[in-house]
């Protein structure tokens, strides 16, 4: 099945999951969470799981989005408004440059072997090429699948938070 026909299938899955904050919730009892102190997350669109845009203790960043060259950028926020593809996106801040610990990595599915299938832009396989970050997907139970559907320029994350468990993705 190829990434469209995946991207559509997954999110009518996903359009019925209603558990938004659990998987976030798995991540932060981790202790990959506890040791970060500059975290990299995303503001949920269409049932994603849910990453608060703060959290007690850690400098939180958030992706804006450069459509003309194709990528994302890391900023500081004091504040969020529409942005690209009607995603809120940080204002007041600045672009972050410093060492971004922990990494979650949004997705409309994930395969066991760490891949995604996001919305089919590439702005998340770009940013983390050559990044040592650890990297978390976060996706639903019914989302993480078995299916085969990576190819040579996706990259994978380290783990995949669902409601019910942290996966380490093996090598």
């Amino acid at each position: 099945m190829d990434k469209k026909a995946l991207r559509e299938k997954y999110k009518k899955i996903r359009a019925n999951d209603t558990n938004f904050l659990l998987p976030f919730a798995t991540l932060e009892k981790s202790q990959i969470f506890k040791d970060a102190k500059v975290v990299m997350g995303y503001q949920s669109i269409n049932n994603e799981p849910y990453v608060p845009h703060t959290i007690t203790g850690k400098t939180v960043v958030l992706p804006v989005t450069d459509v003309k060259k194709g990528v994302i950028t890391p900023y500081t926020f004091t504040s969020l408004k529409k942005g690209t593809y009607n995603i809120d996106e940080p204002t007041g801040g600045a672009q972050y440059n410093g060492k971004i610990d922990l990494i979650i990595v949004p997705g409309i599915c994930f395969n066991k072997k760490g891949y995604r299938v996001g919305y089919g832009k590439g702005y998340y396989d770009r940013f983390l090429k050559g990044k040592d970050s650890i990297t978390v997907g976060l996706c639903y139970e019914s989302l993480l699948t078995e299916e085969e559907f990576q190819c040579e320029f996706d990259i994978k994350v380290n783990y995949i938070a669902t409601e019910k468990a942290l996966y380490k993705v093996e090598i």
